[in-house]
């Protein structure tokens, strides 16, 4: 899959509801500034209206003390007649500096908020974070974070993902999604804390570090007793006493997890998988059901009750796609299954089939 084909996992609703917290940040990072100008402005009003005379001696009334003080503020003076009251000349000097300072200030800030949507700049990403529910946080986007990344995508899943250098090998995938990516150090509890630790339901640490990813663990434990932990450490030894003395659910080694496969995929180009179950290896086998073999004519219950093997898919080809997997199913000549068993079960059936 390329990395213009990942999917977005947000709704229509999610994405309105978005736009709306991000135009609310917006606004309360510009109050200041408007709450400066209206009180200058509703100040310098009263002030005008209280004391200013126009040219033929009279005082002006309150209309046109709100337009004279309106284009005051814009740097534009209407009056012709030079303040000699004290309030009046501070109104009419004090107006205008702050009428520029607001555009200037206004300008910039709405500048760097559209410029940091457009970009995933940081303040974007924490606010798309701030709104996920039950998510994964993914710390680490290298080699094996970007696979981990693309299949969570494919699974469905709302994904944050937290990698310290920008030029890792994922984050320019991660930043085509919708996914936010914090590009920042995952031990920091400040940056933990702005993925939605407290609300994920899982965090996956698969940085190239062992301490990093330990620490990592920690401190989301710190921050959510109940989420689900899973840690990347490449010393199988340390991996198995934190599984039992620490409270983190599942530690993974990459070397470990691709060992069983290579050690059987020269074996049989039928294998597909390989993996331990405590002390059991198991394989994932597709093959087509040939006459006279342990699968032909039999159900899957008979499979697995006479030979061990659980048909996990069947696709039929006269019928051109996958048939039920029900336990009554009869298999046939010409069946493209794909089964899972032990593999002194799968050596069994291999020599039977060779025997033949």
């Amino acid at each position: 899959m390329a990395s213009s084909d990942i999917p977005s996992t947000r709704t229509a609703w999610q994405s309105i509801r978005l736009n709306l917290l991000y135009a609310r940040r917006l606004f309360r990072s510009v109050f200041p500034s408007l709450f400066v100008t209206l009180t200058v402005f509703c100040i310098g009003t009263v002030v005008l209206d209280t004391w200013y005379i126009n040219q033929e001696g009279e005082q002006i009334g309150l209309n046109e003390a709100v337009q004279i003080m309106y284009f005051l503020m814009l740097a534009e003076p209407t009056h012709s007649k030079t303040p000699d009251n004290m309030m009046v000349e501070a109104v009419v000097f004090v107006a205008p500096l702050v009428g520029i300072m607001v555009v200037f200030d206004l300008l910039a800030r709405f500048s760097i908020h559209v410029f940091s949507k457009k970009t995933n700049q940081r303040e974007w990403v924490n606010l798309v974070a701030s709104t996920y529910k039950d998510h994964i946080v993914l710390c680490g986007l290298g080699r094996v974070g970007r696979k981990v990344f693309r299949e969570l995508v494919d699974l469905g899943e709302k994904v944050v993902c937290v990698e310290q250098h920008e030029e890792a090998v994922g984050v320019r995938l991660a930043r085509t999604s919708d996914h936010p990516v914090i590009i920042d150090d995952a031990r920091i509890d400040r940056v933990l804390i702005e993925t939605g630790i407290e609300r994920a339901k899982a965090v996956l640490a698969v940085t190239d570090d062992d301490m990093v990813n330990l620490e990592i663990a920690l401190d989301a434990r710190k921050y959510n007793e109940n989420i689900r932990i899973i840690a990347r450490i490449h010393d199988e030894k340390l991996g198995r006493k934190l599984t039992s003395g620490l409270a983190i659910d599942g530690v993974y080694s990459t070397t470990s997890i691709a060992a069983p496969f290579f050690a059987v995929s020269g074996l049989d180009p039928e294998i597909v998988s390989s993996f331990f179950l405590r002390e059991t290896r198991f394989v994932v086998v597709e093959t087509t059901i040939k006459a006279g073999g342990w699968l032909d004519g039999i159900t899957v219950a008979d499979a697995l009750d006479r030979h061990g093997i659980t048909v996990m898919a069947c696709l039929r080809c006269d019928e051109g796609g996958h048939g039920a997997v029900r336990t009554d199913l009869e298999l046939r000549v010409g069946d493209e299954v794909c089964f899972q068993a032990p593999y002194e079960v799968f050596k069994g059936w291999r020599r039977a089939r060779a025997n033949r």
